[in-house]
């Protein structure tokens, strides 16, 4: 008899993977019924790439009362994050706050920029040399656990299970921009991060307030998967910013106090057990306190974000990539397409990281839906984060060319059977 019946979904991941806990902790916050599966090799062979066509973890595999339903399995989290709400809104409130524009706006940002940008800290705090040093026994041995499928072993048949992936792992930071450089900027923007998400977190228990979003589910992932699991930048957190840990604890369903997930009540003025989430009206206002952090990552990130787009149409209009059979005039579209030059500030003056990273269609993708989803309709809305944020500048420059491409370039992406493809838009510039 099967483990799993047919109501159930199967999250297939690893503990060590950044987005198999964004969709995990979503889960088990909406209440959605799952098992989870380690992404063994045995996994990768029989279910993962017969079933996505690729070799990327976190996979969803629908229930299979919904096995008619096209695809059987979900690979990328932010579809599965509007697939889950889409079919499960008599579970909770609706990760994307509905009361709210500018802060649905801001919560589909803060979901792109952890997904695009804060892997830069969570893949430094994983495999940069100096770390890596301290803590490769770690994660040799948390990888081992996967690859083996959590069979019983001994720490030296675990940490040897994976040598020729870990020894490739550290060919993928300069993809991100991580070098000996710009490494002590990485790390000094971490510590100013961790500061300013302690003094937000003062004052509200989750990001947009005191409910939780798509905005804590999304920035969850690098911090609770790469940054508080791993023995080094855990260290730094822990005792440099609790406050941060307590919060990572309450979006994964710890018991803390203010818990979106149930379970834990307080003592009200009658001396009553209660339960404080469950009187928490909805976020109406961007808390004041989160745009210094907004500013920190929307500031550096926008402009290579308006510049990918840019170059995702020149990588087309130069006729390559792979045709995509299924579509006429469609190609599929490779993870990076090119290099771009990039700043990462540090939050300390004078000291700025400039590097190269990879130019990703998958984030212009992300941009693309994000502008259908919660912009078109409240432009006024998005426009006064932005402009809030970072400026009337960013606004009226790196902002209005994102928008620009989304809406009047040449192309649209869409993303087909787990990958990402790329035709020509309708001719006009007709809205998606």
């Amino acid at each position: 008899m099967s483990a799993v019946d047919e109501n159930t979904y199967v999250l297939v991941g690893s503990e060590l993977s950044y987005f198999a806990a964004k969709i995990r902790a979503y889960l088990q916050w909406k209440g959605i019924p799952f098992v989870q599966a380690l992404a063994s090799q045995r996994v990768y062979a029989e279910v993962i790439r017969p079933l996505t066509r690729t070799n990327f973890i976190p996979i969803l595999i629908l229930p299979r009362s919904q096995a008619r339903s096209v695809p059987k399995a979900i690979q990328d989290t932010r579809g599965m994050i509007r697939y889950l709400e889409e079919h499960h809104r008599d579970l909770k409130h609706s990760v994307i706050p509905v009361s709210s524009s500018a802060l649905a706006f801001t919560a589909a940002w803060v979901e792109l920029l952890a997904d695009q940008w804060l892997n830069i800290q969570g893949r430094f705090w994983m495999g940069q040399k100096d770390v890596l040093d301290q803590q490769r026994e770690w994660i040799m041995t948390e990888l081992g656990d996967t690859i083996l499928g959590g069979k019983k072993a001994t720490m030296a048949a675990k940490m040897g299970a994976d040598q020729q992936g870990w020894t490739n792992f550290p060919l993928v930071l300069p993809n991100l921009g991580i070098t000996d450089t710009t490494a002590p900027a990485i790390r000094q923007q971490f510590l100013h991060t961790l500061a300013l998400l302690s003094t937000h977190l003062a004052y509200h228990r989750f990001l947009l307030g005191d409910r939780i979003s798509l905005a804590d589910f999304a920035v969850y992932a690098p911090f609770y998967a790469h940054l508080s699991r791993n023995p080094v930048p855990g260290f730094i957190l822990k005792t440099q910013a609790p406050l941060v840990f307590e919060w990572i604890e309450r979006v994964g369903g710890m018991g803390r106090a203010g818990s979106a997930h149930g379970g834990v009540v307080t003592l009200d003025e009658k001396g009553e057990w209660v339960n404080e989430y469950a009187s928490v009206p909805e976020d109406t206002e961007l808390p004041e306190t989160l745009v210094p952090l907004l500013e920190l990552w929307l500031g550096d990130y926008l402009p290579l974000l308006a510049e990918s787009c840019e170059q995702v149409s020149r990588f087309l209009e130069g006729g390559k990539g792979k045709p995509f059979e299924a579509r006429k005039g469609w190609v599929e579209l490779p993870r990076a397409v090119g290099w771009q030059a990039f700043e990462l500030r540090s939050g300390t003056e004078g000291l700025v990281a400039r590097g190269k990273r990879a130019v990703i269609p998958h984030a212009v993708w992300m941009l693309q839906e994000l502008v259908k989803e919660v912009y078109d309709g409240r432009e006024a809305d998005g426009d006064g984060v932005i402009r809030r944020v970072a400026g009337g500048g960013m606004t009226e420059g790196p902002w209005r060319r994102c928008v620009e491409w989304v809406r009047n370039g040449k192309w649209r992406l869409e993303r087909v059977e787990n990958r990402l493809v790329a035709g020509p838009r309708i001719e006009g510039g007709t809205k998606l």
